[in-house]
């Protein structure tokens, strides 16, 4: 399995976040996406929006789904924001754009397959 950049900080940031915490989580129109991942919005206790948290400094990019696309317009706004600020993975990593147009960050630990 690949690595890729900022990922060890981002699994820290979330764990630090939500370990030990109630969460509300709630689903756009599909529970899981064609590699079987959940697909979900997760809302902390104080009511924060933790994907778009997550997105706003620079742990994560705002990646579409289609049709789970409730939510979208806030997690670009979050987005543009990390990145014109150069946060988090904006600032450390080489920033890719795949076949797609989406983004993701280079390769740190090559896969083995």
């Amino acid at each position: 399995v690949s690595k890729q950049c900022f990922a060890d900080e981002a699994s820290a940031y979330n764990q630090s976040i939500v370990e030990g915490k109630n969460v509300k989580i709630t689903q756009d129109r599909s529970a899981r996406d064609r590699y079987g991942r959940l697909l979900a919005y997760v809302y902390l206790e104080d009511g924060t929006f933790l994907n778009a948290d997550l997105v706003k400094k620079g742990y994560a990019f705002a990646s579409e789904y289609p049709p789970d696309t409730a939510k979208q317009a806030v997690l670009d706004q979050a987005q543009e924001s990390a990145r014109s600020q150069g946060l988090g993975l904006w600032k450390k990593c080489e920033i890719l754009i795949d076949k797609n147009g989406r983004y993701h960050t280079n390769v740190l630990v090559p896969g083995n397959g």
